[in-house]
């Protein structure tokens, strides 16, 4: 019999900054080139899911109301964290998320990973990729409460997939 998992310290979430070759199935290559954000992405407000679908209703002068699916939707939002040298001024090194989103408009592509590895662990051919996007950031906002330096990333979601595999290869 299998074991559940707790989710925390599970969720891999990363930011490529260039289009893989193919959105549903990037490779290896290209998500571990990525920016890792599960350590700069604060898990309070985090939403990386698929949201109700839009539905049309029809119903025929005899029969029964229908309803279908159309669009499919999806959410990403997320608060991120600026981190800053010992000596002062800003830590390059950890500051390439915020380099990522800091500009409206910028399109930009997500990967999740929910298992039961540690969100530290680089991506490996044929896992699980629960939830893949190309979406568009906004304008930064400031939160409404804080205590590190952190900035809440507004986005649009354009498209996405949902249960995909990794694909092997550079």
């Amino acid at each position: 019999m299998g074991k559940r998992v707790l989710a925390d310290k599970k969720i891999k979430l990363t930011i490529l900054t260039t289009k893989p070759a193919n959105e549903a199935a990037p490779t290896v290559a290209e998500l571990n080139a990525g920016i890792e954000a599960c350590k700069k992405v604060l898990s309070d407000g985090f939403r990386f899911s698929p949201t109700a679908s839009g539905t049309a209703s029809a119903k025929a002068l005899c029969g029964s109301n229908e309803e279908a699916f159309t669009d499919s939707n999806a959410e990403l939002a997320f608060t991120l964290w600026r981190y800053y040298l010992e000596a002062g001024g800003i830590d390059p090194a950890d500051d390439e998320l915020f380099e990522a989103v800091m500009e409206r408009g910028t399109t930009l592509w997500a990967y999740m990973r929910k298992t039961d590895k540690p969100a530290t662990d680089a991506w490996v051919a044929a896992e699980e990729i629960r939830i893949g996007a190309r979406f568009t950031v906004d304008y930064l906002r400031d939160p409404s409460a804080e205590a590190y330096i952190s900035y809440e990333v507004p986005t649009a979601v354009e498209d996405f997939w949902t249960f995909r595999a990794v694909a092997a290869g550079a």
